[in-house]
């Protein structure tokens, strides 16, 4: 953890930005006040519509992948899973709630 004097860290705000973006903890103080602190955020919370983004993703992903393997299993002249939907091994795993 670094501690600043409130005018350094006006002098050199860009730079502390940049050392809290990379995962410094960068304290401010006037004096012997602790004024704040600069740090890297957390990731934001998940939200439904985040979690849709994700479970669309993942069945798009997992659609081009089962096209894929019908394609090199026809190229290589071997058959691909019985009609019908694939073991439920290679289905894609969704994000917990």
């Amino acid at each position: 953890m670094t501690t600043v004097t409130l005018a350094d860290a006006q002098a050199n705000l860009a730079d502390l930005l940049r050392r809290a973006a990379a995962g410094e903890q960068i304290v401010i103080t006037d004096g012997d006040t602790w004024l704040g602190a600069l740090g890297k955020a957390p990731p934001p919370p998940p939200t439904a519509e985040r979690d849709g983004e994700r479970q669309r993703a993942a069945e798009k992903a997992y659609h081009e992948m089962t096209a894929l393997m019908r394609q090199w299993c026809a190229e290589d002249g071997v058959p691909y899973l019985p009609d019908g939907a694939p073991p439920e091994a290679l289905k894609p795993a969704l994000p917990a709630a």
